[in-house]
């Protein structure tokens, strides 16, 4: 009988404790001891979040443009797409962002507005929309708030001339060339000239996360004169001469 009045007691011990151990104390806020659904997870960020980067957009500001687009016809939806990136600029609202589709565009993307909160131009798929042209690839001599992010950039061929993308301030009166960055982007072969110049009144410019690389020995990656603000972080730098 002893034995079995002992092993009571440890059993009854023994579910307290595990009792007392599962149990929330009552002095804990509501918040703590209650079991509630999961938070939800923030969504990520948005595709420009950095130092000179517009602010994100929202939904029904994203427009789009595809090889098999319209500049006449299109609207800039994702059903009737415009057909370049230079008409999207010119075209879609401050705050937006333009997404381009895969494929190959061949000719100058020129970047000739500005915007006070900024456009996002941004490749669909990243480095899958190819920009390619016989001269300067991309150009903003008049732009202001303007992010390229996720392209694959270079000349079309080795007898192409000047740079594969030049910022500058065309007006000299502050306007164009400011609060421009080049993001996750990468940026080869200029075959005559500097891959990217940044010169002539060019001022807030952010170079960041980009790869860049060359087959011309003359030439050089990055050529920065005259500027001011400009910051060149996180890139990665390589030749590739018997290429």
């Amino acid at each position: 009988m002893r034995k079995i009045f002992f092993l009571t007691l440890f059993l009854l011990f023994i579910q307290a404790a595990c009792a007392g151990r599962s149990a929330v104390p009552a002095s804990l806020p509501e918040t703590v001891a209650a079991t509630s659904t999961p938070q939800a997870v923030p969504s990520p960020p948005s595709i420009a979040t950095a130092v000179f980067a517009p602010t994100p957009t929202a939904l029904e500001n994203v427009f789009y443009v595809a090889t098999s687009g319209n500049d006449d016809v299109g609207d800039g939806s994702i059903e009737a797409p415009w057909a370049t990136i230079t008409h999207a600029v010119e075209t879609v609202p401050d705050g937006s962002s333009i997404l381009v589709l895969t494929g190959t565009y061949t000719g100058r993307v020129n970047l000739r507005r500005t915007f006070e909160i900024g456009i996002t131009i941004a490749s669909a798929v990243p480095y899958q929309a190819r920009l390619r042209h016989f001269e300067s690839v991309v150009t903003c001599y008049f732009c202001q708030a303007v992010t390229l992010e996720g392209f694959d950039i270079a000349h079309l061929e080795s007898d192409a001339d000047r740079y594969v993308i030049q910022i500058q301030d065309s007006s000299d009166d502050r306007s164009g060339g400011r609060r421009v960055t080049l993001r996750n982007n990468i940026l080869h072969d200029s075959y005559n000239n500097d891959i990217l110049k940044i010169n002539n009144g060019a001022d807030q410019v952010l170079v960041e996360g980009n790869i860049f690389y060359i087959e011309a020995v003359p030439d050089i990656h990055i050529y920065i004169n005259s500027a001011t603000n400009v910051t060149v972080q996180d890139n990665i730098f390589f030749n590739d001469f018997e290429g």
